[in-house]
């Protein structure tokens, strides 16, 4: 993972969004076959686009999620980012209905009906109702929010850097630093008319951008905000060093759609593949704790 990116969240524009959350899916899968054992590629990869695009889908919001909804989502977390191989025993000492009355408690809380401005209070108050469930940290229940609203971020380290760049210790996933993502991310989607999701996977590409091809870089760099006269550029991606591996950046058509600018009102669709992938040898690590 790249300790700098060369494109910072003031510079994107919709077609960068979009851009980078074409671009997710085949770079995930990369990565992944980099780290993660053969045998497992194809399950992995499906729990990816299962967590992102069918569980958000098929959730009855108000009936909160199922224990083993949670034990999966708990998986896919501790693939994609820290490995914490405690963290399913754990859960799986909730009781099936303990898990379904907390997560269906902090769903009434996100979707009540209130100013905007209290929208970041509501996420912390269903945080704190999820994080009564055993094994269920701020990073997870982040998570636990994510799927059941998709304006949610979850407490992605790719996601935290790239917002807080200036943040150079390792990262505790607590709540406070988890209230500094929030803060972010929010202000994001009110100026740029987009989901957590999409800023998720914009910052997976951008924060591994030395896997992309010069081709996708070229792409990214035709996506930048252009600097008022008299501003200093960032350095352009296809000025960087070569990426040391190529990726097919195509992908299927997808579901979740991305807002454009007022100056092209038609939305256009980001796209799904059939994999994808993370790598979190990279990623700075922290103490073995509730997460």
């Amino acid at each position: 993972m790249s300790s700098e990116p060369y494109i910072k969240a003031e510079d994107c524009t919709q077609e960068l969004f979009q851009a980078c959350n074409d671009m997710y899916p085949a770079l995930l899968q990369v990565v992944y076959k980099e780290t993660r054992p053969k045998s497992r590629l194809e399950t992995i990869l499906k729990d990816d686009k299962w967590r992102y695009y069918e569980l958000p889908g098929s959730l009855e919001v108000s009936q909160g999620l199922t224990k083993e909804q949670l034990a999966r989502l708990v998986q896919w977390k501790i693939t994609h980012g820290v490995h914490r191989p405690f963290l399913p025993g754990m859960v799986q000492k909730n009781p099936e209905d303990e898990v379904k009355e907390q997560t269906s408690k902090a769903a009434k809380v996100l979707n009540q009906t209130s100013d905007e401005q209290d929208f970041n209070t509501r996420i912390i108050s269903a945080l704190d109702i999820v994080c009564k469930l055993k094994g269920v940290g701020p990073a997870t229940g982040s998570l636990v929010l994510s799927v059941l609203s998709p304006r949610v971020p979850f407490f992605e380290d790719e996601l935290f850097y790239w917002l807080n760049q200036e943040h150079s210790t390792k990262l505790k996933y607590d709540k406070k630093e988890y209230k500094m993502l929030l803060d972010c991310v929010l202000e994001l989607e009110r100026d740029n008319k987009v989901t957590a999701d999409v800023l998720e996977k914009t910052a997976y590409v951008l924060m591994h951008e030395g896997q992309l091809t010069d081709q996708q870089k070229k792409q990214l760099d035709h996506a930048i905000k252009v600097p008022a006269q008299g501003e200093d550029a960032e350095p352009k991606a296809s000025q960087l060093e070569p990426p040391a591996k190529q990726v097919n950046s195509e992908a299927e058509p997808g579901s979740r759609k991305i807002e454009s600018d007022a100056a092209a009102t038609k939305t256009r669709k980001t796209r799904t593949a059939e994999t994808y992938g993370k790598d979190s040898s990279d990623l700075r690590r922290s103490k073995r704790r509730k997460a």
